[in-house]
């Protein structure tokens, strides 16, 4: 049978997640908003999602403190300071080239992230890993990102196969939510969030790396992975 596989970047191929939130913080800090109320809201507003989502509901919860700065320079300064502490760090998932190896040679693949390209070029570009996608989904390509279904939708277009021969890699509740109303059956790894947060996902693994060929094809193979019916017709 045809396969398609769609993978999430942030949480599945690197593991910079907590990355993004301490960029924000760096720069949320000279703001004057207190640690113990800003800390719950990045995990609420910002795992898994856009930064230029993150900014957005972050600026409309602290409207007061932040009311003499931009969305557009918050985001700014956020990518800034990203760029500035993720380039000391390794962030690649061990092992990550060989898992995407494996699966290149049984499907058409696809990413799928709320990413900025930018962000992306400087981790798959030196590794050579753009040989592995047909197609990319970035945060520029989307009008609304994950949990919103347009990102998957995307996708599943760019690669130009039937939901039905698509399975998506994700790592957090908003990307299977995201998933599942687009129609794709997901496959979530527990490298962000715990297990027990992922239940929504048709399975669940440690990591990318316990993932194996017969994962993919038992899901597609099978009558489970329905469960996007309910987004679909609710």
């Amino acid at each position: 049978m045809d396969i398609g596989i769609l993978w999430d970047y942030n949480g599945v191929l690197v593991i910079d997640e907590h990355l993004h939130r301490q960029a924000l913080l760096n720069v949320l800090e000279k703001f004057d908003i207190p640690k113990d109320e800003l800390l719950p809201a990045l995990t609420e507003y910002c795992v898994g999602r856009r930064d230029a989502d993150c900014v957005s509901d972050i600026r409309k919860t602290f409207r007061e403190q932040l009311a003499n700065v931009s969305q557009e320079e918050l985001l700014r300064q956020t990518c800034n300071e990203f760029e500035t502490i993720a380039a000391e760090e390794e962030i690649y998932v061990p092992g990550v080239e060989r898992v995407l190896e494996t699966f290149s040679k049984i499907a058409t693949m696809g990413l799928v992230t709320g990413a900025l390209k930018k962000e992306i070029d400087r981790t798959l570009v030196p590794r050579n890993l753009y040989r592995f996608f047909q197609s990319v989904v970035t945060g520029e390509s989307v009008k609304r990102g994950k949990p919103d279904p347009e990102a998957y939708e995307k996708g599943r277009e760019a690669l130009g196969m039937p939901a039905r021969s698509i399975v998506v890699i994700e790592d957090s509740p908003a990307g299977i939510e995201s998933a599942h109303r687009a129609g794709l059956r997901c496959i979530a790894v527990a490298q962000t969030f715990p297990s027990e947060e992922l239940s929504a996902a048709e399975d669940v693994l440690p990591t990318i790396t316990d993932l194996r060929p017969q994962h993919v094809t038992r899901l597609l193979a099978s009558s489970k992975g329905c469960g996007f019916l309910i987004w679909k017709t609710g």
